[in-house]
């Protein structure tokens, strides 16, 4: 099915905001604006709880809780 929208990926290190916010302006740059953003992000090593490293934890929060975070209030920021 072909509706005529465009769509584009733009992969980046939702853990940078600076690759963020590079996100953010090539693709308003390119549509003049965003109708959608998918915080399409995950990371987790698969081991349980008591055993992981308080490393794994923090690279967990970073990537599953801020990097949704940072992305949606980089487009939606007035």
């Amino acid at each position: 099915m072909n509706t005529g929208s465009k769509v584009k990926v733009i992969a980046c290190d939702v853990t940078d905001p600076k690759q963020v916010d590079d996100m953010v302006a090539r693709s308003i740059a390119e549509f003049g604006s965003v109708d959608v953003l998918v915080n399409n992000v995950g990371w987790t090593v698969d081991r349980l709880f008591m055993e992981k490293p308080r490393e794994e934890w923090e690279k967990e929060v970073k990537v599953n809780l801020w990097g949704p975070s940072t992305a949606s209030t980089a487009y939606y920021r007035p």
